[in-house]
């Protein structure tokens, strides 16, 4: 028994080797899968070091060799939609099948938790659940964790749309999806890789981050914070042992016990590590063919909005240029809450100067927020205002009306203001016709900023903003607060003015 042993061990160390290096694929490719269609598609995977690797989909083929890490990628040609469902094999020194495969459009959705927002997080709608039985829309969803360096994807599937599975699903993404899917009547794939209370920092391609004005500052915080790290580690862990004896007396009493527990602090592995967050969760991705980027996020960076005019549009580009794809890029500008120590309308300003980059769209939600709810509910309407941006912009129907009133200039003049809009549609109007139009204030030489009425000049379609006490404006607000209401102007199209602001202050 023993000498059998032995020859068992021995056999499993030679063996072990060639088991441990069947051909693999990388995981965004499993069952259920959608490829993007009319683009040329890369495959990759692993296997042992020097074995040959062939991939077939339907009758196209293409063969590789994996390098001395164990690399393999092939390239195969582009494919029409399909709603047939096929299978895609990878045979090495074994044969990997990927069933259930189709072709159509695949849309990476990024962010923080407003985009990771699943059905689960709130109480759903009975409805909302019941009806989704889409199976031609699936979803992979990324796993959460940060990495020092590119690494690929450890686990990871794709769901087919079904009312037991939604429940999982990021809201909003299945909503955009839902509205792609019954438009264009093709499968739809999301990748949901999103991640809740993160900074843009995290999602940014390291070198597009070490370049950006802010860089060198975030670079230096982060050591600091690592350098702090085990002195603060071993105060959590004493602070927690504390409340763990606080709580367990408390119950042991009968009382209430109500006290906050402690929070540890950041770390290495932590989401907050500069580039962390794109190093596990974006560039795993970088070789799959897309169609386009949403984006939600913002919230993390409200304390120094004036360095995201420079974050977001760098993270755009390296995203870009990581994944070899001039992609469309839509984004979800902040709504209103309720905080006091941060500043929103900085941050929705700074994405709105994003706009200056090419290929990009905003859709405004500052009439749809919930002023007590960092995560207002209504990601339906969210994603369709996503939607129209990708209808108008990516799709191109020229019929798609996909913004608000955006402001072009002002006149001022006596206690007045004319402010002119492009983007009107068929015109400016109350969205609540017997409601005032809300949210402007104007400002004297003196800078201080009073509530001001607004009125639509019908015939001209631009409105006159006029100050409540009939003193000579230089400089007029709207939407300019971190949560307001009684915001009441859009277009014939039902779609809201952005937040905007003539002064520089």
């Amino acid at each position: 028994m023993k000498i059998r042993s032995v020859l068992f061990a021995a056999a499993f160390v030679v063996l072990s080797p060639l088991a441990m290096g069947n051909v693999k694929l990388a995981k965004v490719f499993g069952d259920h899968v959608v490829l993007q269609r009319d683009k040329p598609l890369t495959v990759w995977g692993t296997a042992d070091p020097g074995e040959p690797v062939s991939v077939a989909l339907g009758s196209d083929t293409a063969s590789a060799t994996a390098d001395a890490e164990g690399n393999w990628s092939v390239k195969l040609p582009q494919r029409p939609a399909s709603a047939q469902p096929a299978e895609m094999t990878v045979t090495g020194k074994n044969k990997v099948t990927v069933k259930d495969l189709l072709v159509g459009d695949v849309w990476f959705a990024s962010g923080q938790s407003n985009m990771q927002f699943a059905f689960f997080w709130a109480k759903p709608k009975p409805e909302e659940l019941a009806s989704a039985n889409y199976p031609l829309i699936r979803m992979f969803s990324a796993p959460t964790y940060a990495s020092d360096t590119p690494r690929a994807l450890d686990r990871g599937g794709w769901a087919v749309c079904t009312p037991g599975s939604t429940m999982n699903f990021s809201k909003l993404g299945y909503f955009f999806a839902r509205e792609l899917h019954l438009k264009l009547n093709v499968p739809v794939g999301i990748i949901n890789s999103s991640y809740s209370g993160t900074a843009i920092e995290s999602w940014m391609e390291p070198k597009s981050l070490a370049d950006a004005p802010t860089g060198p500052a975030t670079a230096e915080h982060w050591k600091k914070v690592l350098e702090d790290f085990p002195a603060k580690k071993a105060k959590y862990e004493q602070d927690k042992a504390a409340w763990n004896a606080e709580k367990a007396a408390a119950e042991a009493a009968g009382q209430k016990f109500n006290k906050m527990q402690p929070f540890p602090p950041s770390g290495p592995g932590s989401q907050y590590t500069p580039s962390g967050l794109y190093n596990a969760m974006v560039y795993p991705f970088t070789r799959y063919a897309l169609r386009g980027i949403i984006w939600y996020q913002g919230e993390n960076n409200t304390r120094h909005p004036e360095a995201y005019r420079t974050l977001f549009p760098a993270l755009i580009k390296g995203w870009r240029t990581a994944f070899g794809q001039d992609l469309p890029f839509y984004w979800v500008q902040l709504t209103i809450y309720n905080t006091g120590d941060c500043d929103w309308p900085g941050l929705r300003e700074a994405q709105t100067m994003t706009l200056s980059v090419p290929n990009t769209g905003q859709a405004v939600t500052i009439d749809i927020g919930e002023g007590n709810n960092i995560h207002p509910n209504n990601k339906e309407e969210v994603a369709r205002r996503l939607a129209l941006l990708a209808f108008a912009r990516t799709y191109g129907d020229k019929s798609v009306v996909d913004s608000g009133p955006v402001f072009e200039r002002a006149e001022f003049g006596g206690n007045s203001v004319r402010i002119h809009f492009t983007h009107v549609a068929d015109g400016l109007k109350k969205k609540l016709p017997d409601a005032p139009i809300g949210g402007f204030d104007v400002a004297g030489p003196d800078k201080v900023f009073h509530a001001a009425t607004a009125e639509i000049d019908g015939n001209t379609n631009t409105l006159l903003v006029k100050s409540k006490d009939g003193s000579t404006p230089v400089a007029v607000r709207y939407a300019w607060h971190n949560n307001l209401g009684g915001l009441n102007l859009v277009n014939s199209a039902e779609l809201p003015v952005g937040p905007f602001r003539t002064d520089a202050w």
